[in-house]
């Protein structure tokens, strides 16, 4: 289906006139984080073009070669034509965007892709993990250091694996923590000011690391350290090897596994925006800080690019993705890799304001991006 409507697309555009005699049929690439790695690219029912690539090189790297419109790493020739994080961009990165790049690239658009739950694998044998948000709170902030804290029916040291580098699920993650736990639970603990913040750098959180932390440089490093680490509990993305489903693999929250319907409820819970809100990218990404009920640790995957592509081909290839996408035409294969497709309300959102170019907001609609784009 996705050669099909590329197809249509350059026909279509050879028909608009001979400047786009030049259109090229060429690969486009994305990099960013690993959470959605085997969704985008790595796997059978990949959602991305063919002539699409993505490279997981983390969440800093990507956003950076995006900002500052350079190689995401040393060897590469071009930037990224899009980038994919788990976070939302700061204000200071959007206003450093508009200034340094909005007149040449267009504007920033920052949508969510998929829903998703941050899962919490175990490695610690003894049936069902069933954890309370106390529980959570203390683990993380250093102060649960046995698993009898956690299960009275386990026992020995817990190892907390955490990511090293700036990460999306850091931000997921300690965005839940920062609005969930009180001060009676981090009282006593190292982080900085007694309380957890919303931040892409766990170690950032503490004055001195606790002793059973122990780091992992990449979402499959960290994944790969918990299962094979005795005692240990990490924070992963949701298309890890072990079903979400499992509470003997992966953590239950107050009653509820990351796959529970309750994860879809929350992500439903927050409108598209519109009228003046819609004109900042800011608003473009849904947070949620502590849901009162359900499965509390969600959040979404994001698309980050630009409005405005100096060749056409760029465009044509990035909507390819993004037409069929919010026309939801992969929900299956968004679900089968364990994340959440989006509510319709905010896929036709997406789609109408950002997907087509027929509006001012559109990918490189004629007129907003007349003589400007993203090289």
């Amino acid at each position: 289906m996705k050669r099909k409507l590329l197809a249509v697309l350059y026909i279509g555009a050879a028909l608009c006139g001979t400047a786009s005699a030049q259109v090229k049929v060429l690969p486009i690439k994305g990099a960013g984080s690993a959470v959605p790695a085997k969704l985008y690219a790595e796997s059978a029912d990949r959602i991305l073009p063919s002539n699409v690539t993505y490279r997981a090189v983390g969440d800093e790297l990507a956003r950076r070669a995006f900002l500052e419109n350079v190689p995401e790493t040393p060897g590469e020739a071009r930037p990224p034509h899009f980038i994919a994080t788990e976070s939302v961009l700061t204000g200071a990165e959007i206003l450093a965007y508009n200034t340094n790049h909005a007149k040449q690239f267009g504007a920033l658009i920052q949508v969510p892709v998929t829903g998703l739950a941050i899962a919490l694998p175990f490695n610690k044998p003894g049936g069902t993990l069933d954890l309370s948000v106390p529980q959570l709170c203390r683990l993380f902030s250093g102060k649960t250091e046995y698993w009898g804290d956690l299960d009275p029916d386990r026992s020995g040291v817990v190892r907390v694996i955490y990511r090293a580098e700036k990460s999306g699920t850091t931000e997921l993650l300690t965005r839940f923590l920062s609005t969930a736990c009180s001060s009676l639970d981090t009282a006593g603990s190292n982080l900085v000011g007694g309380s957890f913040k919303t931040t892409r750098d766990f170690a950032s959180l503490f004055s001195a690391l606790p002793t059973n932390f122990v780091a992992a440089t990449s979402e499959q490093a960290q994944y790969d350290r918990v299962m094979a680490t005795g005692g240990a509990i990490g924070y992963s993305g949701p298309d890890i090897a072990v079903p979400l489903s499992d509470p003997t693999r992966v953590a239950k929250v107050r009653g509820y596994s990351p796959d529970d319907a309750s994860v879809r409820a929350t992500l439903d819970s927050i409108a598209p925006p519109t009228g003046s809100a819609a004109e900042r990218p800011d608003n473009w990404v849904p947070t949620f800080s502590s849901p009162p009920v359900g499965y509390p640790i969600v959040g979404t995957t994001n698309l980050i690019f630009s409005q405005c592509y100096a060749e056409l081909w760029e465009a044509m290839s990035l909507r390819v993705f993004l037409i069929p996408h919010y026309a939801r035409r992969n929900d299956a294969a968004v679900s089968a890799h364990r994340f959440v497709p989006l509510a319709p309300a905010w896929a036709e959102a997406i789609r109408s304001r950002f997907a087509v170019a027929g509006v001012p907001t559109g990918l490189n609609n004629p007129s907003t991006c007349a003589g400007i784009g993203r090289p």
